[in-house]
């Protein structure tokens, strides 16, 4: 989501093709339409999320108006958008048989890796402006 965040469209690409080299190097299973919509989809969800948020939230495009809260319902978002996504998908092609299940391991484990990767971004930034107080 932070890539997407920052970069845009060129964010959820470079995600969209790291994800579907990841999904060919551990995860393929002999066809290749899987393994590009599935690394596609981790590239589109969050883009998704993005411009949901955007509206709902009433966000500036370059998002200069976001505050910490504004990060907290952004990631819930896409935890969610990026789990229900995936998992019609993986339903869709009988890689689970549990929606609700999966969907729900999938959001909680998105929201958790969203937060932790956006508090290290603060930390940095907060160390950074330190470091050029000095």
């Amino acid at each position: 989501m932070a890539f997407v965040l920052l970069f845009l469209g060129d964010g959820a690409i470079g995600i969209a093709l790291a994800s579907t080299l990841i999904t060919y190097l551990m995860y393929f299973d002999g066809s290749y339409v899987s393994m590009v919509l599935s690394g596609s989809l981790a590239g589109l969800a969050p883009y998704i999320a993005r411009l949901v948020a955007i509206h709902w939230f009433n966000l500036e495009e370059n998002l200069v108006n976001i505050k910490n809260i504004g990060l907290f319902k952004i990631s819930v978002l896409f935890a969610i958008i990026s789990a229900v996504i995936h998992q019609l998908w993986y339903f869709w092609i009988g890689k689970t048989s549990d929606f609700i299940d999966s969907a729900l391991v999938m959001m909680v484990g998105d929201w958790l890796g969203t937060v932790l990767v956006l508090t290290a971004l603060q930390i940095c930034i907060v160390v950074t402006r330190k470091l050029k107080q000095r």
